[in-house]
């Protein structure tokens, strides 16, 4: 091994706690241009500034979204975001123009996450998986 100089962007942790049904409705209202089922929350131009590139750092790359990952699958667009605690890990990626989300919230054995991620003692209850037709 020898020692590589590089820059590091290092970020804090959300340190966010949800449930997957949450994370449902959260998608349905950002599918939504903002509206959940009881109420608007964002105004549908708010949602295209936060899903928009802002931090670009080379033209070839997606770039950043104001709190969301930029990507794209197959020339299908997407925004999203991803999560992971020692033990825990979780993705939100929604395919904006063919308006489908997916909510991944899995459990790993701690020694499955990376060395950055922060040990907590959290214990975690199984819950069955929720679709969205299980959420209004």
């Amino acid at each position: 091994l020898r020692p590589v100089d590089r820059e590091v962007l290092a970020v804090g942790g959300g340190a966010a706690y949800s449930t997957t049904a949450d994370l449902v409705r959260y998608v349905k209202a950002l599918l939504g241009g903002g509206a959940g089922r009881h109420a608007s929350v964002l105004q549908p131009e708010t949602l295209a500034v936060m899903f928009d590139s802002h931090f670009p750092p080379d033209p070839r790359v997606p770039g950043m979204g104001l709190g969301f990952l930029r990507g794209d699958e197959n020339r299908h667009r997407t925004v999203g975001h991803d999560g992971i605690l020692s033990g825990f890990l979780s993705q939100l990626t929604i395919a904006l123009e063919d308006g489908i989300g997916v909510v991944v919230l899995g459990a790993a054995r701690e020694r499955a996450a990376p060395p950055a991620a922060v040990p907590t003692r959290h214990r975690a209850a199984h819950r069955p998986a929720a679709t969205a037709g299980d959420v209004e």
